[in-house]
């Protein structure tokens, strides 16, 4: 049986692949920030398009997948709904999932643009003390 520490290495390197496949940018970064830097890009605001596109999507996919009268007879209200979010789930994931993606993209753009500012300022607060 595999030890807990191999299976936590496990899951820490395959979050960390799909960090870095999510947002490739995430390599600018160094390795130890990773986690923070995405955490910080989920946190961005959404934009307008990316709003318009999820409620779209959600909207879409509610309509797509009506019951059929012969599933409200035949099946319990537990069953029915749980069909139907098994079903929904996936069409979520495939139709509004990229606008998520593009808003972490994003996000990460800004978290990348604010640490190369502060190290500009760091850099330039050093350089200017050494001078007499």
């Amino acid at each position: 049986m595999p030890r807990h520490s191999t299976i936590h290495s496990l899951g820490d390197t395959l979050r960390r692949s799909f960090l870095v496949w999510a947002m490739p940018r995430l390599v600018e970064l160094p390795p130890g920030e990773w986690e923070h830097a995405a955490r910080l890009a989920r946190d961005v605001e959404f934009d307008l398009v990316e709003r318009i596109a999820i409620v779209a999507g959600v909207g879409f996919t509610a309509y797509a997948l009506p019951f059929d009268p012969g599933q409200i007879e035949t099946f319990s209200v537990f069953a029915r709904y749980l069909g139907q979010f098994l079903t929904a789930v996936p069409v979520l994931l495939l139709v509004v999932g990229p606008f998520m993606l593009r808003r972490a993209r994003r996000g990460l753009d800004q978290v990348i643009a604010a640490r190369r500012q502060t190290l500009a300022k760091e850099s330039n607060h050093e350089s200017s003390v050494g001078k007499p």
